[in-house]
């Protein structure tokens, strides 16, 4: 019962809307709180009718050292992005087995802006992400995503570690 009810009222609750939450916009990094994150966007999402959308942002350190200066770049950044689609799209396969809809997109550049500016293009009214911690190098370096999308978004966010 707390979850329904959780969910629930969060439906309700979101932005002063009495529309509800119909569009959640879910941040992956494969890593296990993004993982989570997604399991509690698609068990928010099924009680509220609501769309998931599952967002990767590819940051690609080694191709932006490397541009220009190895001929391999470019068939690395290829081959990490076909990598990253393949996992997106047993993503979808496995959330439509369980009898759910998932949207996967992938894009490219700062992880907090893309995430921000993805969510006013789809129209979220929630957006769901892992954290990594809040102590140390998993803050500096991982953290700070979550926290810049907590202080910057103009929707709620859902923050899950």
């Amino acid at each position: 019962m707390g979850e329904k009810s959780t969910a629930t009222e969060a439906g309700q609750a979101t932005a002063g809307s009495s529309r509800g939450v119909r569009r959640i916009l879910v941040a992956l990094d494969f890593s296990p709180h993004s993982d989570r994150a997604l399991d509690l966007a698609l068990g928010l999402a099924a009680p509220l009718g609501a769309e998931v959308h599952a967002l990767h942002v590819c940051v690609l350190l080694a191709h932006a050292l490397l541009e220009g200066a190895h001929p391999d770049a470019p068939d690395f950044e290829a081959s990490v992005k076909a990598g990253i689609d393949q996992r997106l799209a047993n993503l979808q396969r496995d959330t439509s087995a369980r009898g759910q809809k998932l949207v996967t997109h992938r894009v490219d550049g700062n992880p907090a802006e893309c995430v921000l500016s993805e969510a006013t293009r789809l129209g979220a009214d929630l957006i769901v992400v892992g954290t990594h911690g809040h102590s140390g190098l998993d803050r500096v370096l991982l953290g700070s995503v979550a926290e810049r999308v907590v202080r910057l978004s103009k929707v709620p966010v859902l923050t899950v570690h």
